[in-house]
């Protein structure tokens, strides 16, 4: 039965039982916008096994682009790089919000003053709004590239882990062959 005390690999492990997928011992799991990490009970995670099963297994029946192997370095390391990001984002808020205030201001000074005058404002303030918009751009930019980089050397470990694999199945079957060999 699965219950808060339930460790969320195991939970992983059975899903990936089910489905046919190899994991490797040391799992981390993006679920609920929270890095899971191997080790961690269910309760401990704050996450529900139905939360977590659902995440495991994909709508094709796969395990999901969402599923990585992390290490608890990395996730702290990955968890601050998005903190990092989080925090420019909302002082890039901050200071559109108190230029959008001081611009109003500006509109109901101006409105008194000419028309061209009204309108030059109106142009600055599009081309700060311009900025901004860039600038927020940008930042969720560098965001995903990060991300995207994480998955591509994933996906490098992958491979290496499953070639050394494979030899090491090689280079075992080789020496039991040898051995049938000689004691023949």
């Amino acid at each position: 039965g699965l219950c808060g005390a339930t460790r969320v690999e195991e939970l992983v492990w059975r899903a990936a039982v089910v489905i046919g997928v190899r994991v490797g011992a040391e799992v981390t799991l993006q679920c609920e916008s929270r890095l899971l990490l191997a080790g961690e009970t269910l309760a401990e995670a704050g996450v529900s096994a139905t939360s977590v099963l659902q995440m495991c297994v994909g709508e094709d029946g796969g395990m999901p682009l969402g599923c990585f192997c992390f290490s608890k370095q990395r996730r702290v390391q990955l968890e601050e790089e998005l903190r990092r990001t989080e925090c420019l984002l909302e002082e890039e808020r901050r200071r559109h919000a108190e230029a959008e205030k001081l611009w109003r201001q500006k509109q109901l000074q101006l409105q008194a003053d000419s028309d061209s005058q009204f309108e030059e404002e109106r142009r600055r303030h599009a081309e700060a709004e311009k900025l901004w918009r860039e600038k927020q751009l940008q930042l969720q930019t560098d965001s995903d590239g990060r991300i995207e980089e994480e998955r591509r050397r994933h996906a490098e470990a992958e491979k290496l882990w499953r070639e050394k694999q494979l030899q090491l199945q090689t280079d075992s079957d080789g020496r039991i062959e040898e051995e049938r060999r000689r004691h023949a």
